[in-house]
């Protein structure tokens, strides 16, 4: 069995900084809908920027969503991030 690599050595190589809008773009693999995905430290596939947001802000507390404040589905950014409910996430997004 191979050792479990940690979630930050994931990451490594699979962003790129955008310089203007601080946007960190994921370049690794996605779900249909531009969300970027990649293994946890525990090797279950997740989307990536609650592992980052969990790795810089601590953990999400159940219930709640990780709304991109920037408006980039690929940005894994935890500063452009902010944990809301369900109902703060929809109004967020008005059709």
């Amino acid at each position: 069995m191979r050792a479990k690599k940690p979630a930050t050595a994931r990451l490594e190589g699979k962003y790129t900084v955008d310089a203007k809008t601080g946007c960190w773009h994921w370049l690794g693999g996605t779900n249909g809908n531009r969300y970027g995905r990649c293994r946890d430290s525990n090797g279950w596939l997740r989307p990536v920027h609650r592992i980052t947001y969990e790795l810089i802000c601590g953990p999400i507390t159940e219930g709640l969503q990780i709304h991109h404040v920037c408006g980039n589905r690929d940005c894994i950014n935890p500063v452009h991030m902010k944990a809301v409910t369900a109902s703060e996430h929809a109004n967020a997004h008005p059709r």
